[in-house]
C-alpha cells in the first residue's frame, strides 16, 4: 500500500510512503487488513496539495486497487522559505570578538 503526496497545480509527485502487509488468511473474520501510516512531521510548504492511495500485490505491474484527486491537503503557515518543502531550520547571528593589535585571536 502507497500513501502519495501530489502538487494540486504540477501534478508532480513529491513524496511516496509504502508499506508491505500479508493478505487475510482465512481465520481472519473481518477479511481484511489495516495499515496505518504516522507521519511524524508534514514538511510541506504553504499551499494546497492532493493526496493519492495505491494497493498493489507484490509482483503485478498495475495497483488492483486506488483512490486519487478526491482527497485535498491544504497546508497553511507563514513560512519565509520558498520551495516544496518547509525545512526546518534554526540560525543564530555569531559576532567574532574583537581583536586587539599585536595579539592573535583565541583558538
Amino acid at each position: 500500500v502507497t500513501v502519495s503526496v501530489y502538487g494540486v497545480d504540477s501534478g508532480t509527485l513529491l513524496t511516496e510512503c509504502s508499506g508491505a502487509v500479508a493478505p487475510p488468511g482465512p481465520d481472519d473474520p473481518n477479511g481484511g487488513v489495516e495499515l496505518i501510516f504516522t507521519l511524524p512531521a508534514l514538511l510541506l510548504a504553504p499551499g494546497a496539495y492532493t493526496l493519492g492511495v495505491t494497493a498493489t500485490v507484490r509482483g503485478a505491474d498495475r495497483p488492483i486497487a486506488w483512490r486519487f484527486g478526491r482527497t485535498t491537503l491544504y497546508v497553511q503557515g507563514r513560512s519565509q522559505a520558498r520551495g516544496v518543502f518547509a525545512q526546518p531550520f534554526e540560525y543564530r547571528v555569531a559576532r567574532p570578538e574583537p581583536v586587539r593589535a599585536g595579539t592573535f585571536p583565541k583558538p
